[in-house]
C-alpha cells in the first residue's frame, strides 16, 4: 500500500500500518546496515574486524589477537578525499543585489559552509542523506535559532511520493533508531564473556549527566515518531496515537528537509559503497593475521630433547640450562625452531588490495609502498591516499548542491520569519529583521590536486612567467579562499611595500654614494671654479702664459 495524498498521514490506521513496515526485518537491515557505516566512519572499526576474525578462528585465538588489531580506516580517508565540493567556500551571488547582505547573513546564521561540507561527506559514505533545518530553543532565553542538522539513512524513515519515488513525501523521525540496533552492538561484536565494548556503545539508560550518544531520548513504555511533511507535523507513539492535542499543522507549510542522494535508480533509496566497506575491514583483517604471525613467530619455538628432560622449562636470557645425562644415555638436543613466516609476501598482498580498493573507488593510487620511512616519497597507507588524485567528474556532486544549497537557505529563512514575527528569536536575530526568499547562483573554487609547497611555488611562478596569471590572479590560485577583492587589497599592500623598500634601498645606496664624495673632497679640497691645482701645475701654466 502507498500513500496517495499527505492527508492519510492523519489516519491511525494507516499510521499503525506505517510502524510495522518500519519495525519490519528488511527496514531494520536497511538501517543495521548504515549504522555499520556510520560507526566505522567515526572510527569505530575494531569491533568489526573482531566480528570478520570471530567467524574464522576460536574466541581464545581472537581474544589473543585483540591487543594487535589493526585498525587503519581506510573508509574514512577515502570518503574525506572524495567529499571536494565544499573544499573551498563557493561564491553565492544573488539575483537580486538588494539581497546580497540578507543572504550573507542567513550562510553565516546557518554555519552553512561547514554544514554542507558534513553533508558532502555523509553523501560519499551513504548514498543518501538528509539536511534538516530545525528550530532550536535555548532553554536559558526561551528563544529560537535554527541549524542544519545531517542526518544518516539509519536516523529516519521515508514514504515516498505517491508520483514520484524518488522524492519524499514526508518523513519519520525516530530517536530509538540506534537503540534498535542493539544486536549489532552487543551480539556480533562481543566476546562470549559479553563484555561492553566501552562508552560509545552506552548503557541504554539516558541518565541525568551528558552520556554516550548511544543512550539518548527519553525513557518511555512507547516508542515516539515524528512526522514532518509539507502539511503536517506532529508526534506519534508506537500504537499510532497522536500525543500532541494542539494544531497538527507545520508551522512553515514547507518540508523542512532537503534530500540528497547518489544515482537514485526509480527508488528513493541508493544502492552501493559495500565494496569500500567490507574493502576495510578485510585490508585491517589481513594486517591482523601479520601483526599476530609476527607475533607468534617472531621469537624462535624452544625444543629441547633427550632421556629424563623435564616437560617444562622457563627459557629466558636470564636462566641457564643444566642437565644430567648418564653414561650410554643419548646427548640432548637443544635449540630454537624458526617459522620464517613470509611477512613480506602478506604486507605486498595488502598493499596490492589497497591499491585496487582505491582504483575503483575513483582514486589514482600511484606508486604504493607500505615502508612507514619518512625520509620516503610515496611512504605509508596514509601517505597512499593523501597523494591518491580524485579522477571521477566533480561537476555532477556539485549540481547535486547547486540545487541543495538554496533549498536549505530559503527553509532557513522560512523559520527566520516564523520567529521573528512571533518575536521569539535570539536578539542578534531578531535584529536582522525579515528575510526574503532567496534565488542565487553558486561558483565553486577550483579543485586543487595534491602537491607540495614547492611544486604549487613553481606553477605560480611559470604561470607569471609565461603571462597567464597577475599578481592578483597567483594570490587568489595560492589561497583558493580569498576573494578578488581581498586579493587586490593583497597585491596593493605588496606593491606598496616593495616600492618602500626600492626606495629604502636607492636612499642607502645615494646616502653611501655622498658618502664616498666627501671622504674623496676631503682629501682633494675644493675651490670656488673647483678642484684647487696643484703648485707644480700652476707653475708650469704661468710658464706657458709668458712664452
Amino acid at each position: 500500500m502507498k500513500l496517495k495524498n499527505e492527508e492519510q498521514i492523519l489516519n491511525a490506521e494507516i499510521r499503525q500500518e506505517i510502524i510495522k513496515a518500519i519495525e519490519s526485518s528488511e527496514n531494520q537491515q536497511r538501517k543495521a546496515e548504515s549504522f555499520k557505516r556510520y560507526e566505522i566512519y567515526k572510527d569505530y572499526i575494531k569491533k568489526y574486524i573482531l566480528q570478520n576474525l570471530r567467524k574464522e578462528l576460536d574466541e581464545s585465538t581472537v581474544e589473543d589477537m585483540e591487543s594487535r588489531v589493526s585498525t587503519i580506516n581506510l573508509y574514512k580517508k577515502v570518503v574525506s578525499k572524495k567529499a571536494r565540493v565544499y573544499k573551498t567556500a563557493p561564491r553565492r551571488e544573488s539575483s537580486e543585489p538588494n539581497n546580497q547582505d540578507n543572504l550573507d547573513l542567513m550562510v553565516d546564521n546557518l554555519k552553512l559552509n561547514v554544514k554542507m561540507k558534513k553533508a558532502n561527506k555523509y553523501l560519499e559514505a551513504f548514498k543518501n542523506t538528509e539536511i534538516f533545518i530545525r528550530p532550536i530553543k535555548n532553554s536559558r532565553s526561551k528563544k529560537y535559532s535554527y541549524r542544519p542538522e545531517i542526518l544518516p539513512p539509519h536516523r529516519y524513515d521515508v514514504i515516498e511520493d505517491a508520483e514520484d519515488r524518488e522524492a519524499a513525501m514526508g518523513y519519520i523521525l525516530s530517536e530509538h533508531d540506534d537503540d534498535s540496533l542493539n544486536f549489532l552492538r552487543y551480539e556480533d561484536a562481543r566476546s562470549n564473556h559479553g563484555a561492553n565494548q566501552g562508552f560509545r556503545d552506552g548503557d541504554s539508560k539516558n541518565q541525568i549527566i551528558a552520556n554516550s550518544p548511544s543512550d539518548k531520548g527519553e525513557e518511555a513504555e512507547e516508542r515516539e515518531y515524528i512526522w514532518w511533511g509539507n502539511k503536517y507535523h506532529f508526534t506519534f507513539t508506537s500504537k499510532g496515537i497522536k500525543k500532541n492535542t494542539n494544531s497538527n499543522l507545520n508551522p512553515i507549510q514547507t518540508l523542512p528537509i532537503v534530500s540528497i542522494a547518489k544515482e537514485r535508480d526509480g527508488s528513493f533509496w541508493s544502492l552501493g559503497g559495500e565494496d569500500l566497506i567490507d574493502g576495510s575491514i578485510l585490508v585491517n583483517t589481513v594486517l591482523s593475521d601479520v601483526f599476530y604471525i609476527a607475533k607468534m613467530h617472531g621469537t624462535g619455538l624452544f625444543y629441547l630433547f633427550g632421556k629424563g628432560v623435564p616437560k617444562t622449562m622457563k627459557v629466558g636470557p636470564n636462566q641457564a640450562i643444566t642437565l644430567n645425562v648418564e653414561e650410554g644415555d643419548p646427548t640432548p638436543t637443544i635449540g630454537f625452531a624458526n617459522a620464517n613466516p613470509q611477512l613480506q609476501e602478506h604486507k605486498k598482498l595488502a598493499e596490492q588490495y589497497v591499491a585496487l580498493l582505491l582504483t575503483t573507488n575513483d582514486l589514482e593510487p600511484g606508486a604504493v609502498s607500505g615502508e612507514l620511512s619518512a625520509g620516503a616519497g610515496n611512504s605509508g597507507v596514509q601517505e597512499l591516499i593523501i597523494k591518491a588524485e580524485p579522477v571521477n567528474a566533480i561537476e555532477d556532486d556539485q549540481e547535486i548542491f547547486r540545487d541543495a544549497d538554496p533549498a536549505v537557505v530559503n527553509v532557513g529563512a522560512k523559520w527566520h520569519n516564523l520567529y521573528h514575527g512571533l518575536k521569539l528569536l535570539e536578539p542578534k536575530l531578531q535584529e536582522q529583521g525579515e528575510m526574503p526568499e532567496f534565488d542565487y547562483t553558486m561558483k565553486f573554487g577550483a579543485v586543487s590536486h595534491f602537491a607540495s609547497e614547492k611544486e604549487k611555488l613553481e606553477v605560480i611562478e611559470k604561470r607569471l612567467d609565461i603571462g597567464l596569471d597577475d599578481i592578483i590572479g597567483a594570490l587568489m590560485l595560492d589561497n583558493p579562499d580569498m576573494t578578488r577583492d581581498e586579493a587586490e587589497k593583497k597585491a596593493a599592500e605588496l606593491a606598496e611595500k616593495q616600492m618602500n623598500e626600492a626606495a629604502e634601498s636607492m636612499a642607502l645606496a645615494i646616502g653611501e654614494g655622498n658618502a664616498d664624495k666627501k671622504k674623496q673632497g676631503e682629501l682633494l679640497p675644493e675651490s670656488e671654479e673647483g678642484i684647487k691645482p696643484s703648485e707644480s701645475e700652476q707653475e708650469t701654466s704661468s710658464k706657458g702664459k709668458d712664452s
